[in-house]
């Protein structure tokens, strides 16, 4: 699964795999909670909450501000990162 600004849950994963930022702010913290829904959705081992995939393999790219602001180089080149690491 690649996620963009997947946040605490998906670094609490089992199987995340790597976490890259690819805006100009300093943090991965993800302070909208958007992609930290998604990512706990998806991938959470909770046996009370299960998630989708549970054993899927995450990769955290931040690539929205804190502000939601991103562009289109950062998601392609987030793509193009994933896809080299997946093929």
């Amino acid at each position: 699964m690649g996620g963009r600004k997947l946040g605490r849950s998906s670094r609490q994963c089992r199987l995340l795999m790597e976490c890259k930022n690819w805006t100009n702010e300093n943090s991965l913290n993800d302070n909208l909670g958007h992609g930290t829904f998604v990512a706990g959705v998806i991938a959470s081992e909770n046996t009370e909450y299960l998630g989708f995939a549970p054993n899927v393999e995450t990769y955290d790219f931040c690539v929205f501000t804190d502000a939601q602001v991103t562009h289109t180089h950062i998601h392609y080149s987030s793509l193009l990162f994933l896809s080299s690491k997946l093929c």
